[in-house]
């Protein structure tokens, strides 16, 4: 005659199995959010040339290989940018020397 597994031992491993397995799937779904960083992400910078130069520059420096920078002459170049999925987000600095980051205009 074969021993049957008391109704509690069989809940309580069932239980014990069932938060395992959400353990794991929540690990495996918060993973990328840890370990996520923009990479070649693209934007465009609109202004005078050495405002330009110099978000870029500093973006660089800030996060190397996280941002594609092109510079485009104004403000609705950058918009057209963004409109056709060129690019992400605009920078439009001013023109003053030296270029403060919290002093750029971002769009998106």
């Amino acid at each position: 005659m074969a021993r049957s597994v008391p109704q509690t031992i069989r809940a309580t491993g069932l239980v014990i199995g069932v938060v395992a397995v959400q353990a794991l799937f929540l690990t495996l779904f918060a993973w990328p959010a840890v370990n996520t960083e923009p990479r070649d992400l693209p934007i465009v910078v609109a202004g005078p040339a050495p405002a330009a130069d110099a978000v870029t520059q500093q973006l660089e420096k800030a996060r190397p290989g996280a941002f594609d920078v092109d510079t485009v002459a104004d403000a609705a170049a950058a918009d057209d940018a963004i409109r056709d999925r060129k690019a992400y987000g605009s920078a439009r600095p001013r023109a003053r020397t030296p270029v403060r980051p919290s002093r750029i205009r971002w769009s998106t």
